[in-house]
């Protein structure tokens, strides 16, 4: 009877444990991975791409040398684990620059970076004075 219960007691804790260390990526995990297989894939190295991710939403914006390296793009994004959906704002340029780089940042910081919003933004504070000792 005693280990009867006690066996009960492990699997449930192991099952309770499983659990707990199973839980889903971040949008920061997300951004990070398809940003790094995006970087690494022959056909999409060369992309100038921005992922965004925000609660398993994924955008993609920027351009690719060729439809297929388009493609190769989105389909990284809707392997990755957490993404609930993929939208694929990227552009075809077969004149992209060879050196251009894949980049992560957040919705936030997408907007920020068009011309109407750093037209609306207010100039930073002045630096503090310097301390006297």
């Amino acid at each position: 009877m005693c280990l009867d219960v006690l066996s009960k007691g492990v699997l449930i804790l192991l099952l309770a444990l499983s659990i707990g260390c199973n839980k889903p990526p971040n949008d920061d995990q997300i951004k990070h991975d398809i940003q790094a297989k995006v970087a690494t894939e022959p056909e999409t190295k060369e992309s100038a791409v921005t992922v965004a991710s925000q609660q398993g939403k994924v955008s993609i914006q920027g351009k690719v040398r060729t439809s297929a390296a388009r493609t190769k793009v989105e389909q990284i994004a809707k392997a990755e684990p957490g993404v609930a959906e993929v939208h694929d704002e990227t552009s075809v340029d077969p004149n992209l620059s060879p050196t251009a780089q894949t980049t992560t940042s957040s919705p936030a910081s997408i907007a920020s970076e068009t011309p109407q919003a750093k037209e609306s933004m207010p100039p930073p504070p002045p630096p503090p004075p310097p301390l006297r000792s």
